[in-house]
């Protein structure tokens, strides 16, 4: 008996740190769910209207980071985006010390606009606004700005962080400004890239001191259905001990023509550090379809805040209106789910993770693991969770890079189920078979699907576990230690799909 259990605890912490490595991933998407690149990094992703996937960066070509690459619905590279799968600036277009892009946005029309900062002649020139919009091909729109690039110049550092598209095609662009002070700064532009008067001053808004606050940073930018405009991030607030200030999580909500909509906390910003200790870090910002406003990041705790339509925190979620997760990890991205449910990408522990909580901000059991599915790339170090996104058919992706031993970084996308559990199919689960049975001393299984058997446990009938091995390719278990009775054997295999046969043991 002791020799039996001996051997099924090693099994079990041979693999254990593996053993969620595939969980609730879609096994239809690239590699059984995972795309890892050879080259590269995932920063921002975004899905086109039949289903193909646009993400910034890539993987690096002959030496040359592009600016986006498109992938297939079924995770392979989309040879018939822009160059083989990638875009580049032409070379006529290329005139820059340096360029970043941060966001990516699919229009209605599945166009798409790239968002970031570029540095014009020299590394002291200081960094511009830069717009980039590509027909649904790849190809730059030349009905956009300048052969399809609009670059905004503020007199400063300046990059663009979020984009949103009115009903009626404007571009807003939200972002951040650093002359003699730090600002926050939202742009507005008519749909062939010139500036729009009506809003701002000039086409421009930027945070003011009278705002009441200070060194912002910006994250996301959404639009109510009214058409205001609802921006996030993080700020040193002054009224939160005063003179100096303290950071908060912020939401401010403007009018359409850029002024603050005062309707929303008395002044249109609302703020909270309540409960959250240490450096504080607001990444993600979305909008619930009822006008409640999702703030999501970090602090010494992952956390998401709610507040209500009027500005204060919404006490129907979480506790006071907050609700933390892990006490490790990074809260990098956010989104809300047709059904309300609150998706939130997460790093922690060298793994991609997603979380989901029900709309209330209890974590949600039907997803993963109580909640939670976390996915490992192959490589012994680092993995960076960058971004999140929604397909139409409920499916999940998460992207951002891993790093081995030898590499800057190489691309990772991770697709999941719509609940990140697996897909059971009846002809695949009746292809596996124990022998003999009943059994006296072993019992043997027969595996028929293709699929490798992760993990097998042996249950009494009353459901208490009595052994469990998670070792790839058991085929066999030694029953000897096993007193005359029926019990239940669970096979689960490396799809994570799972059955259940009746084991009986007989001594001769």
């Amino acid at each position: 008996m002791k020799t039996i259990l001996f051997f099924f605890l090693s099994c079990y912490c041979y693999v254990a740190g593996n053993a969620q490595n595939l969980y609730g991933l879609d096994p239809t998407f690239a590699n059984n769910g995972l795309y890892l690149g050879d080259t590269g990094i995932c920063v921002k992703m975004a899905i086109q209207q039949d289903g193909k996937i646009v993400v910034t960066s890539g993987e690096w070509v002959n030496g040359v980071l592009p600016l986006a690459m498109r992938f297939n619905t079924n995770g392979s590279k989309d040879n018939n985006f822009a160059n083989s799968g990638f875009f580049y600036l032409p070379p006529a277009l290329a005139n820059y010390f340096s360029l970043s892009i941060h966001t990516i946005h699919t229009q209605a029309d599945d166009k798409i606009l790239l968002g970031g900062a570029i540095e014009l002649g020299s590394p002291f020139a200081g960094d511009d606004l830069f717009l980039i919009r590509l027909k649904p091909n790849g190809e730059l729109d030349s009905t956009f700005g300048t052969n399809g690039c609009v670059i905004t110049a503020l007199s400063g550092d300046e990059y663009v962080k979020s984009v949103a598209i009115q009903p009626d095609g404007k571009v807003l662009a939200y972002g951040y400004w650093q002359g003699i002070e730090q600002r926050l700064v939202v742009l507005r532009y008519h749909i062939d890239g010139s500036l729009d008067s009506s809003f701002g001053t000039n086409g421009i808004v930027f945070s003011e001191t009278s705002w009441g606050f200070r060194y912002p940073t910006p994250n996301d930018i959404e639009l109510l259905q009214d058409g205001r405009i609802l921006i996030g991030g993080d700020a040193n607030i002054f009224a939160l001990n005063p003179p100096s200030g303290n950071t908060a999580f912020i939401a401010v909500r403007l009018l359409q023509n850029g002024s603050l909509d005062t309707s929303f906390n008395h002044t249109g910003i609302a703020y909270t550090n309540t409960n959250l200790h240490g450096l504080l870090y607001c990444k993600a910002l979305s909008l619930q379809t009822d006008g409640k406003v999702l703030l999501g990041g970090y602090a010494d705790s992952l956390v998401v805040v709610r507040f209500d339509t009027t500005g204060n925190l919404d006490n129907s979620f979480g506790v006071n209106g907050l609700k933390k997760l892990d006490t490790l990890g990074r809260l990098e991205d956010m989104l809300v789910q047709p059904d309300g449910k609150i998706v939130a990408g997460i790093e922690i522990n060298n793994s991609l993770a997603l979380y989901r909580l029900k709309t209330n901000g209890s974590m949600d059991s039907t997803f993963g693991i109580n909640g939670k599915v976390l996915t490992a790339s192959p490589a012994p170090n680092l993995n960076i969770f960058l971004c999140v996104a929604l397909q139409q058919d409920g499916k999940l992706l998460a992207g951002g890079a891993y790093f081995d031993v030898s590499s800057d970084g190489k691309v990772m996308l991770a697709r999941y189920t719509p609940n990140a559990t697996s897909i059971q199919d009846v002809e695949f689960l009746q292809s596996i078979s124990i022998y003999p049975n009943p059994a006296t001393n072993y019992v043997e299984i027969y595996n028929k699907t293709g699929h490798v058997i992760e993990q097998l446990s042996i249950y009494s009938l009353d459901g208490k576990l009595l052994y469990s091995c998670s070792y790839s390719h058991t085929q066999r278990i030694d029953t000897d230690g096993l007193a005359i009775g029926m019990y239940l054997l669970k096979i689960r295999f490396a799809n994570h799909a799972t059955t259940t046969r009746k084991l009986i043991i007989q001594k001769n």
